[in-house]
């Protein structure tokens, strides 16, 4: 063998160890770039369109608590909403959070090839997070993605791992099929795996502006040997109003057993708006951090039926979580909370009530699901338990009161005196009405209870008797240049005109100031028959007899001249015929009923609206128990002590609470030990 073949011999040999070489190196394997579907220079996933994903997956591995989390959302094929199965198919408010989480891997390029060796894995953390797989302490475990179609092909799966030393943009990624690793730009934060973020955030939907009233049911269950024990301490009801921005004690009440006793603040106590305001808010921002699906048989109302008293099972699980329901010696169900109850009424009528029960055993704060990576989990004892919450709404009756209707004049007489009624009250100074009338009395809505005379009145723009009229009497100035025919005797003022009546209460109430009169051009002295006016309160002064400055003065010498009072001079009305008094009678009558018919039908569509919402809020709270964190459930509750200030020592409890209303048994149930 010559020369030249042994060194083309060993050319290619070498060529042979070098292509070998070079395709052996991490990162430089065009081999496992089009095993993926991708290229450096490519999308990792080609045919991805984010418009035709209908379920999310996220596998997470939780490395301080050694447990894997898998959260899932899927969108119904038949209805279109958004669920998360993972948390028992709670509703989803996932369109803009799935938006951005399928929007993640729309033309994700592929920057480089890190390695296609499986033990290598570890090092950039894409091991996939099998929960059958994984042990405690183990290490390089990502975060596993997985989007389907409505037909439940995979549009995109992949597992995410560690960020890039040198650019935290940068993700390690893996498709779970292929060994070989990407270096990706990811912005992983709209692949969230916490609950909050997938869900309507307003619970309650409500605003603490619209909350005017907070009903407080302070009582505790005991679950003793014999059973469970209700042990009460007291209720309150509290009113909020705009106009001065005070918060009212309208009841308070101690109750030991089933007695109670009135706690009536004294003028050195006062409620605490402080912590009341913060109630208020503490329920318009309210957050649940999950949810439980409520057992079979619990209504919308959190009325209890035959079937769920009498199923062991789902009973157990609602006692655990502390709530027991009972049923009454009347046959209605009740449920009862172990840490007692909150109500708030809306302006509108709908009435909120939320139950507190026991804590769930875990504190959603601990789990620390959204750390950093590389952030060391800090362990706190201090941190509290979640706590169990029903919440469910009713209306508030008491918001729609009867409507009072005005009454229809039956003659024209009637209306005259239905109008004198008017006039007297807008003007201040009260008309009495004759000693009989006609006038029928307000007659209350059809199938609504009646109302007290009192109110019916003032509804009407009238005074219950006994009462003094709102507006104070003013004195009216007498007119400077009126003049008025006298009656006929002088002394009989049942001649003179209701309001005429009026302006003589008002002169006789006042010190009168001298009139200056108006002196004429060419008038330099007063007439020599001028007299000095006189005190009003001694003089009865009538206003016919009020003569204007004028008529002391030089007459007028122009012959065509008139007296400036003879154009003030009202003209005298003509009598109404028997058919204008029938039209204006009818046109009354028309006009009254409307106004009734018109506040009768805003009545109802209050009513309706309010009963319509509650119907809405009951559907969307129907199924579930939620959880909320502890220190938002002390933001809700409120103590004797804190809400009388200053504080007062509450009666000490004598004696064994007398158990449940309704002749309830204690031993009759025993709740899971």
């Amino acid at each position: 063998m010559n020369e030249n073949k042994k060194t083309g011999i060993f050319a290619g040999v070498a060529a042979v160890l070098a292509l070998g070489t070079w395709l052996s190196l991490p990162g430089t394997s065009t081999k496992s770039v089009k095993q993926s579907g991708g290229s450096p220079s490519g999308d990792l996933f080609k045919e991805y369109d984010p418009l035709t994903a209908a379920s999310l997956r996220i596998v997470k591995y939780n490395k301080d608590l050694a447990e894997v989390s898998d959260f899932e959302i899927t969108k119904d094929k038949v209805s279109g909403v958004w669920t998360i199965p993972s948390h028992a198919g709670y509703p989803a408010d996932a369109d803009k959070q799935m938006s951005a989480a399928a929007n993640t891997f729309i033309n994700l390029k592929v920057l480089d090839v890190v390695t296609e060796r499986r033990d290598e894995h570890k090092l950039f953390g894409v091991v996939e997070p099998d929960p059958e797989k994984i042990q405690a302490g183990d290490e390089g475990i990502g975060t596993l993605v997985r989007i389907l179609d409505a037909k439940g092909d995979s549009l995109a799966n992949v597992v995410v791992g560690a960020t890039e030393k040198d650019n935290p943009k940068h993700r390690f990624v893996r498709i779970p099929t292929q060994d070989i690793v990407y270096i990706v730009e990811l912005d992983t934060n709209p692949l969230t795996t916490e609950f909050t973020k997938w869900i309507e955030p307003d619970l309650l939907k409500l605003s603490s502006n619209d909350i005017d009233k907070l009903g407080i049911r302070d009582y505790a269950i005991i679950t003793t040997a014999q059973g469970a024990i209700l042990s009460p301490n007291f209720d309150a009801d509290l009113s909020f109003t705009t106009t001065d921005g005070k918060w009212n004690a309208d009841s308070i009440r101690l109750r030991e057993g089933q007695n109670s006793t009135p706690r009536v603040l004294t003028d050195a106590e006062q409620v605490n708006a402080t912590k009341l305001n913060e109630i208020r808010n503490a329920l318009d921002s309210l957050r649940i951090v999950d949810v439980r699906r409520k057992p079979k048989g619990l209504a919308a109302n959190l009325k209890a039926d035959n079937a769920l008293l009498e199923d062991r099972e789902s009973l157990t699980a609602m006692v655990r979580k502390g709530f027991i329901p009972q049923k009454g010696a009347d046959g209605s169900s009740e449920i009862f909370a172990s840490s007692g109850e909150l109500l708030a009424t809306l302006k509108d009528g709908v009435q909120y009530l939320v139950r507190f029960g026991n804590t769930t055993g875990e504190s959603s704060e601990s789990k620390n699901e959204e750390k950093k990576d590389g952030e060391a989990a800090k362990a706190d004892t201090s941190l509290q338990l979640d706590r169990y919450m029903l919440v469910t709404t009713q209306v508030d009756e008491s918001k729609f009161p009867t409507v009072i209707l005005k009454p229809l004049p039956e003659s024209y007489e009637d209306l005259l005196k239905m109008e004198e009624a008017e006039k007297g009250f807008s003007e201040g100074v009260p008309v009495a009405p004759p000693a009989e009338t006609n006038v029928p009395a307000p007659t209350p809505v059809p199938g609504e209870p009646e109302q007290s005379e009192k109110v019916e009145k003032a509804a009407e723009g009238e005074k219950a008797p006994g009462e003094k009229a709102s507006a104070e009497v003013k004195p009216v100035d007498a007119p400077a240049a009126t003049t008025e025919p006298k009656p006929e005797k002088s002394g009989d003022q049942s001649s003179v005109a209701p309001s005429k009546r009026s302006m003589l209460v008002s002169l006789t109430q006042q010190e009168p100031q001298e009139p200056k009169p108006t002196t004429p051009p060419g008038a330099d002295q007063k007439p020599a028959d001028a007299k000095p006016v006189e005190d009003a309160k001694t003089v009865e002064v009538k206003p016919s007899e009020v003569k204007p400055a004028q008529e002391t003065a030089a007459a007028p010498t122009t012959p065509d001249a008139k007296p400036a009072t003879q154009d003030a001079k009202p003209a005298a009305a003509a009598p109404l015929t028997d058919d204008e008094k029938k039209e204006r009678l009818e046109a009354a009558r028309e006009r009254i009923t409307k106004e009734n018919q018109r506040r009768i039908e805003e009545r109802a569509e209050k009513l309706e609206a309010a009963k319509k919402k509650v119907a809405e809020l009951n559907a969307r709270f129907a199924d579930w128990f939620y959880v909320i964190s502890e220190s938002e459930y002390k933001r809700l509750r409120i103590t004797l002590d804190e809400l009388v200030q200053p504080k007062s020592a509450a009666a000490p409890n004598q004696g064994a609470p007398a158990g449940f209303p309704g002749g309830f048994n204690p031993g009759a149930f025993q709740p899971p030990r």
